[in-house]
């Protein structure tokens, strides 16, 4: 079910932002501009959690499945790509007992791409995380060369993942950005956000 809720919620999403081929004059500054220092909002998902946004960021609840699922959409010129899906915990992930930790890699319920690694939030809290990229060169349609000429300022998508379970939830966060390089060495643009402001923010609701 979680591979069919991605499928459609990227598709939800796609109707909201432009295509890869006619964002890359603005890709690169995705998430330029949305540093601690600017002004946030709480936002509350589904009753049980709230975070904190960029003020002028709207927000779409999309229908998807059983799940809450939310896109998060800034004002012209910018876009954003930040995903966020609250999905019910099923079956059984034993933790390791020498961690305390979900073993290696991560996912909530099929999530893509995989965690592979974890930091701590407030509340003893363990975020998961990692990031695949993509060569747009190769996201060919049928209707034009293979590879394409990608221009190389956009040529790589890099798409970050975080997930926070509880008991009963898995929170999942992502986003992207299209840079020049297929090496990722760390968060940049909405990537960013998400890691120093927007997880870290995550509050369980009592």
């Amino acid at each position: 079910m979680r591979g069919l809720l991605h499928v459609a919620f990227v598709l939800s999403v796609f109707l909201l932002v432009p295509s890869t081929a006619q964002r890359k004059t603005t890709s690169e500054s995705s998430g330029k501009g949305l540093h601690p220092s600017a002004k946030f909002k709480s936002v509350e998902l589904e009753g049980k959690y709230t975070i904190q946004v960029p003020d002028d960021f709207t927000v779409k609840r999309i229908a998807v499945s059983a799940a809450a699922a939310y896109a998060f959409v800034a004002p012209s010129p910018q876009y954003t790509t930040i995903q966020v899906v609250v999905l019910p915990r099923v079956g059984i992930t034993v933790t390791d007992e020498k961690t305390g930790k979900f073993p290696l890699p991560f996912q909530c319920e099929g999530g893509v791409p995989e965690s592979t690694d974890y930091f701590e939030i407030a509340g003893s809290r363990t975020v998961y995380y990692g990031w695949s990229v993509t060569d747009n060169a190769y996201e060919c349609s049928m209707n034009s060369p293979c590879p394409w000429p990608a221009p190389p300022k956009s040529r790589y998508t890099t798409e970050y993942v975080f997930a926070v379970p509880d008991d009963r939830y898995c929170v999942e966060f992502t986003a992207m950005h299209v840079g020049a390089s297929k090496n990722v060495t760390g968060f940049q643009g909405e990537g960013k956000l998400l890691r120093d402001v927007i997880v870290p923010s995550l509050s369980p609701r009592h």
